[in-house]
């Protein structure tokens, strides 16, 4: 009974801790000493307060920025592993190698993008809002990471039910709407075309939610 106590005491994915408090450290670092945290949440929701953290973070501070979103990428990738019942871990650098290998592809199609219709500055300014999510995500799925990290995930958490993951899902959810609706009238009000909006947004942004959330259904 004692060793079956003792066996239980020890989280499973207590190897992740000092990885992911080293990305953490490295976010807090390189964050934008001018703007406080209020400041950046604002910056998400609405376009005016985002246009002036563009500004802030030039292409001067770009080996910061890029820093932050690897890391933000590293803490998201964490959370997905955390989040399914497949808890080994060649799993874990399986769910990572998916994701950078999404990110990178979303890179490159947004240049190609941006280069198809004349548009680079706009689909730049888009892949530096990509980037700006991204990063808002993982500093929200901080703490959800360490309570996964001691506390892991089972099949009773994944019932319906309004429990911390339902929230963490609406809190997702509202950020994601959120940036589709600002692209969308971003590029009305740069005259793009509505059929090639509505199919970058569809490929480049629906289409891999829907993607994810069926990975997901298939892991848990």
């Amino acid at each position: 009974m004692q060793l079956d106590l003792i066996s239980r005491a020890t989280p499973l994915n207590n190897w992740l801790i000092l990885p992911v408090l080293i990305l953490i450290i490295l976010l807090i670092f390189f964050k934008n000493q001018k703007r406080d945290w209020l400041f950046l949440v604002k910056s998400y929701f609405s376009y005016y307060y985002f246009r002036q953290l563009e500004k802030d973070e030039n292409f001067n501070q770009e080996p910061q920025n890029t820093i932050k979103f690897i890391s933000s990428v590293l803490l998201i990738s964490t959370t997905c592993y955390l989040c399914s019942l497949n808890q080994e871990k060649s799993y874990f650098f399986q769910v990572l190698t998916g994701f950078i290998s999404f990110n990178f592809i979303y890179y490159i199609s947004t240049v190609l993008s941006g280069f198809f219709f004349n548009k680079r500055e706009l689909f730049n300014e888009y892949w530096f809002f990509y980037r700006h999510f991204i990063n808002s995500i993982a500093i929200i799925l901080t703490p959800f990471i360490f309570y996964l990290i001691f506390y892991p995930i089972n099949s009773n958490d994944l019932q319906v039910g309004f429990n911390l993951f339902s929230a963490l899902l609406i809190v997702l959810i509202t950020l994601f709407s959120s940036r589709v609706i600002n692209v969308f009238k971003k590029g009305l009000q740069l005259e793009v075309s509505l059929f090639h909006l509505i199919l970058y947004l569809c490929t480049l942004e629906i289409l891999p939610l829907l993607g994810f959330i069926w990975v997901f259904n298939l892991e848990i």
